[in-house]
């Protein structure tokens, strides 16, 4: 189970701390069942994670909660994004909040589809 948890001098932090006292230190994580593509997901974008903006982090979320579950549709009934920062409550999208960045994603992947179409021909 992950722990999360905010320090005044580097923000909130990510640990996932093991029954052993093993602790590790994450910029990103994913738990559960077909945790493992989203993870991957995760390795392979964290790099631009620093420069990115709030929008662009929920994005990657969305993105590597896809790469988990390719055969469920996400939509605002199954999908909830918290938002913690400096400086900054915790903040809740779920229902009509946080259905446009759904919508943005979607008409992302309707725009690339004809794109990869052309260049598969």
């Amino acid at each position: 189970m992950p722990w999360c948890f905010s320090s005044q001098e580097n923000g909130p932090s990510l640990f996932n701390t093991e029954p052993s006292g093993v602790f590790n230190e994450y910029y990103a994580q994913s738990i559960g069942s077909r945790s493992q593509a989203a993870r991957t997901y995760l390795e392979r974008t964290y790099d631009s994670y620093p420069d990115s903006t709030e929008d662009d982090l929920i994005n990657h979320a969305l993105l590597a909660l896809k790469e988990a579950a390719p055969d469920h549709d996400i939509n605002s009934r199954n999908v909830t994004v918290a938002i913690v920062g400096i400086g900054q409550a915790y903040t809740q999208y779920d229902d009509e909040l946080v259905q446009p960045y759904i919508d943005r994603l979607q008409a992302a992947e309707e725009s690339a589809a004809p794109a990869a179409d052309a260049a598969a021909n």
